[in-house]
């Protein structure tokens, strides 16, 4: 017999999936004004959530953004550009930098962590010329894998697209942790009209999409990175939780990167919900530790 969800995890996973189911979610879900839920949603995940002492952090300007800059102790030259979630509308490095932090040291990495511009003030193309400028500056510098979590997932497929047009190097490496990978009308009405998630609030992921859009036309494959054909395929690891709303945008994404000769190892978690690495929890400091892992296998 299978498991059934939260069935063989620990307490502090199942506490984790009730916040997500009826804390977060409510919250998300209530309409708030957009800096209300900013405000909101980094104060919840820091109240239970902490950067480790064996990092370095430091408040710089990457392509004239500011970022938190994130070094591990006895880091390399790896470099990851984090690209933080949070529906192109919410989230930044106050609310990811415990993750970031973690993530650094799993890795080995230096973590750059900006923070790019967000809708409804700045609806595309802000953020992806936001975050095409960071990688290019990190480039001068040498490889950078690139990865981010739901909405910074699509920013990191869609930089791609991005790389191919401008003719520049590809990532040495994705990181994606639940990647939205297509917001075209037919793929937000499946999300809309299919199984509920323990996260996410339809009708605010909805409207944040459409906030983010603006009047851009979705199948721009920067907005809808699987509207295209991939020009290369970088390893990547893909993490998702088992039965999560994105799941078959994820499985698509996916095919689109093995379709242009991407090696990937991908990571299905059960009893967990979408973008849970953003949280503590032992199974989100397992994930962590394996996407570090992947990275510093992929980045020597």
């Amino acid at each position: 017999m299978g498991l059934t969800e939260g069935q063989g995890l620990e307490w502090a996973d199942r506490f984790a999936l009730w916040n997500a189911r009826y804390v977060q979610k409510p919250v998300l879900a209530m309409g708030l004004p957009t800096p209300v839920l900013r405000a909101l949603f980094a104060f919840s995940i820091r109240l239970t959530n902490w950067v480790p002492r064996e990092v370095q952090v430091t408040k710089v300007e990457l392509a004239g953004l500011p970022t938190r800059k994130i070094v591990p102790a006895g880091a390399g030259a790896a470099q990851l550009l984090l690209l933080h979630g949070g529906g192109f509308v919410i989230g930044g490095p106050g609310a990811y930098l415990p993750m970031a932090a973690k993530l650094a040291l799993a890795s080995g990495a230096t973590v750059w962590l900006p923070d790019y511009r967000l809708a409804p003030e700045h609806p595309y193309p802000a953020a992806p010329e936001d975050v095409f400028a960071c990688y290019r500056a990190l480039t001068a510098e040498g490889p950078v894998a690139v990865g981010g979590d739901s909405a910074g997932g699509c920013l990191s497929l869609g930089l791609l697209h991005q790389c191919a047009a401008e003719g520049i190097q590809a990532p040495a490496a994705l990181a994606l942790m639940s990647p939205a990978t297509d917001l075209r009308p037919k793929a937000q009405k499946a999300l809309h009209d299919g199984p509920s998630d323990a996260i996410l609030a339809k009708r605010w992921a909805r409207q944040s999409v459409i906030d983010y859009i603006g009047d851009a036309d979705p199948s721009d494959p920067v907005l809808s990175p699987i509207a295209a054909p991939f020009a290369s395929g970088p390893a990547t690891m893909v993490q998702l939780a088992e039965g999560e709303a994105l799941e078959p945008q994820i499985q698509a994404g996916i095919e689109a990167l093995k379709a242009a000769g991407a090696k990937i190892d991908v990571r299905r978690y059960h009893g967990t919900f979408h973008a849970f690495q953003i949280v503590k929890s032992p199974l989100s400091e397992r994930a962590i530790t394996e996407m570090g892992g992947f990275l510093k296998a992929t980045l020597e």
